[in-house]
């Protein structure tokens, strides 16, 4: 039996990008051991038993590795709370102990795999007799990532049976095969944020929960981008005919910006970029101009303000980040409206959707008397 599965005050193992490791000790027994790095190791074929309960290990990263079956023993890992998996050009198989994982938080899947069903927990059946959901089996999951899958049965698994109600996010992308997700991302009650990458069939959003705030489609090109306008104009409470004293924006910017990293970034509280042009704009927005810079009056009273922004890059030949900067001048007195990132490498254009509610512009004007009459 090798020694090195029994290296006790081992805390960080990282193997990243080992790509000539073909094999690892048969067993784990490392008492100490919190983190575990194999991403990369596109040869290792077989992964440890796990001989007793390891509480300590909390993040496991087993992505693009050789592996296509996890072995029973791996449920004994009790203590994981992020786990990464994606086998290198195969599909991975596992096993039902995975369901013992209690204490994950952060789950990513990349590629094809197939979840355990008939089984039970607690003695009771995973799915009962309408093929619906009886427990959700990570109860403390709160972001769940699905790359490249294809088989869409294990997409509704994922949605129905492992993801509790307290999701708060979800990352799909890279040829993840569906033309709309499962109505069921409505029970989400806490997801806050969507991103959607690379998802070419992809063609609805259905109902979205209340919770939601950022939604990202970068490389969506099927996607009715309009009505997810509408879910969020809906969420937001925006009214159905809006005078002109709402100042509900949007404006036209071609330009490229280049941003540096630990650049202060200020988010508005509702945000969606989505594929489109200026001719995508919603004609509910009832400023609109081509350029970057655009006036209006708002009254006495503080409004919700929400912009839509139409941008394309001018050099798509490879993967650019920029920077969306928004400011915003009351009566002279300037405050910053939105600093985001975010990145393309497509010729094709991008709306860009911010929104801060009449509580959050008060804010950001609190320490100002602006009178009876606002200028933006």
């Amino acid at each position: 039996m090798s020694p090195w599965g029994h290296l006790d005050k081992l805390e960080e193992w990282d193997l990243t990008n080992c790509d000539k490791l073909e094999a690892l000790p048969s067993c784990l027994t490392m008492k100490s051991l919190t983190t575990f790095e194999l991403v990369g190791c596109t040869r290792l074929k077989k992964f440890p038993n796990i001989l007793h309960e390891m509480k300590g290990l909390e993040m496991l990263h087993l992505l693009d590795v050789g592996i296509s079956e996890l072995p029973p023993s791996f449920g004994n890992l009790t203590g994981l709370k992020v786990l990464d998996i994606g086998a290198h050009l195969t599909q991975v198989i596992l096993p039902s102990s995975i369901y013992t994982l209690q204490h994950l938080e952060t789950l990513d899947l990349s590629g094809d795999f197939t979840f355990p069903m008939d089984v039970e927990i607690d003695r009771q059946p995973l799915c009962n007799s309408h093929a619906s959901f009886s427990n959700y089996v990570f109860p403390r999951l709160k972001l769940l990532r699905l790359f490249a899958l294809t088989n869409r049965s294990e997409i509704d698994f994922n949605f129905n049976i492992c993801c509790p109600i307290t999701l708060e996010v979800l990352e799909i992308g890279f040829r993840t095969k569906f033309v709309t997700l499962p109505e069921s991302i409505s029970r989400f009650e806490r997801l806050s944020t969507l991103c959607i990458e690379y998802c070419d069939e992809l063609r609805e959003i259905p109902r979205l929960p209340q919770s939601i705030r950022y939604v990202e489609a970068l490389n969506c090109h099927s996607l009715d981008s309009q009505s997810l306008f509408h879910q969020f104009r809906e969420i937001i409470g925006l009214p159905p005919n809006l005078p002109p004293c709402l100042g509900v924006t949007s404006h036209v910017l071609k330009a490229t910006h280049s941003y540096t990293e630990g650049f202060p970034y200020h988010c508005s509280e509702y945000r969606i970029l989505v594929p489109g042009d200026e001719n995508e704009i919603p004609n509910w927005f009832n400023h609109q101009r081509v350029g970057n810079l655009i006036s209006f009056s708002i009254g006495p009273e503080f409004p919700t303000i929400a912009l839509c922004l139409a941008f394309q890059k001018e050099d798509y030949s490879t993967l650019s980040s920029f920077l969306i900067h928004v400011n915003i001048s009351i009566n002279g007195s300037k405050r910053t409206f939105e600093i985001t990132p975010t990145s393309s490498n497509t010729k094709n254009g991008h709306l860009y959707f911010s929104c801060r509610p009449q509580s959050s512009l008060q804010k950001l004007f609190q320490d100002l008397n602006l009178g009876d009459q606002k200028s933006c």
